[in-house]
């Protein structure tokens, strides 16, 4: 399954290339979006912070052992992988902030037990929603009023077009992981 592969991956590269074992991260888009979520669950021993842009979780078992911090990204119009897509039940209480937020971002702050944080207006069509009164690890998310589905600031459309091109989400992300160690 993905954690066996993931895991294989981590090892192979670390055998041929320096890596920090502190600093292993996960991003992925839509499918690559569900691996990450996956990840985050199964391998939070090894993953420092996880980034989903356009996924959802579907792993009813997810329990992390470690702390995870999330990074999140959607587009309220995501005709791929819908912005209230179902995700599992969440453990225990979602903080008020997260209500209208994807089910599966309500999910982490209720693992991640969050109680508060800010909501702030990125841009005309991007509102943060950044978690960070949490006991266990923070959750950021960015949702695009009108976005759809690809990477936002990419240079393919419809991430290179607007709302989608409001935000630079590797940059996001970037600056995310920067401030997560394992």
């Amino acid at each position: 399954g993905a954690p066996g592969f993931i895991t294989g991956l981590i090892k192979q590269i670390s055998a041929n290339s320096p890596v920090d074992a502190r600093r292993i991260y996960i991003a992925g888009l839509s499918a690559g979006g569900y691996m990450a979520d996956h990840a985050g669950c199964q391998l939070s021993a090894k993953m420092a912070a996880i980034a989903v842009v356009s996924g959802d979780l579907v792993d009813p078992n997810c329990s992390p052992a470690k702390p995870v911090p999330l990074f999140a990204i959607h587009g309220t119009d995501d005709p791929v992988v819908a912005y209230t897509e179902a995700a599992p039940p969440p453990h225990s209480a979602v903080p008020p902030l997260a209500l209208g937020l994807p089910p599966s971002v309500g999910y982490w702050t209720s693992l991640n037990k969050c109680s508060g944080g800010a909501v702030t207006k990125v841009s005309a069509h991007v509102t943060r929603s950044h978690f960070t009164v949490c006991t266990i690890a923070e959750v950021d998310f960015y949702s695009i009023l009108n976005g759809t589905h690809g990477w936002p600031g990419g240079p393919e459309d419809p991430g290179a077009q607007p709302p989608m091109n409001e935000v630079k989400a590797s940059i996001l992300i970037s600056q995310f992981f920067s401030r997560h160690l394992r």
